[in-house]
């Protein structure tokens, strides 16, 4: 994990689940999807993410694209629950001694507050503030559009599209998932899933662009 404690600037994370109420097992799906983060991207955090409030999670992050490899990663992991999300980059004053998002404070907790209070009125699932207006207006919209379309696969689309992803062929995915390779082909071009990747690997890119950026 990483280990600076000094008052500065960092990244905040917010999750909320969206319309929790509708769903049975909330609290074990998010423990369990909490856990398998913190494991994948220990080295990127300043505290564990944790759960908060019943539903949301937070977490005090490097300031680099891990906030938003972590979003996508969890957003998988916590299927079929729908994630919300805020990012700011701001300034932390105290408690990063304790290791807990919960015990840190500063202005950026306030404004992620503000953020995610703003972000719940909406139909989006995610809003940013850095200080840096035009990065967040590129990156909001993107974002945006890229978490909207992901939700929209089915689950064993997602499936089919991220080992895809890493396999590259076909036939690896189908003896995978137990299916004939003309059923991935078909999930593939159903989904348009270079659209996606593209989509995806463009918004890493802007991210990591705009984190180099904005903290140089």
């Amino acid at each position: 994990m990483f280990t600076d404690k000094k008052p500065g600037k960092y990244t905040i994370l917010l999750g909320d689940i969206i319309n929790s109420s509708r769903y049975n097992g909330v609290q074990k799906k998010l423990h369990d999807a909490a856990e398998w983060i913190n494991r994948q991207f220990d080295i990127c955090w300043q505290t564990p993410l944790e759960i908060t409030r019943g539903d949301e999670v937070a977490v005090i992050a490097k300031p680099n694209n891990c906030w938003f490899r972590s979003i996508l990663r969890f957003n998988d992991r916590i299927r079929p629950l729908r994630m919300r999300w805020v990012m700011v980059y701001g300034e932390i004053k105290e408690g990063l001694v304790y290791q807990s998002s919960s015990e840190a404070t500063g202005p950026a907790f306030i404004d992620a507050d503000q953020l995610m209070h703003k972000l719940k009125k909406s139909n989006l699932r995610f809003d940013i503030s850095t200080g840096a207006s035009r990065w967040d207006d590129i990156l909001r919209g993107h974002i945006n559009l890229l978490l909207w379309r992901i939700d929209q696969l089915s689950d064993l689309q997602l499936q089919v599209f991220r080992l895809y992803q890493t396999r590259k062929r076909q036939i690896d995915v189908a003896q995978s998932l137990g299916r004939s390779q003309q059923q991935i082909q078909r999930a593939l071009k159903a989904m348009n899933w270079q659209v996606i990747d593209a989509a995806e690997e463009s918004a890493l890119k802007l991210v990591t662009l705009a984190m180099e950026e904005i903290t140089s």
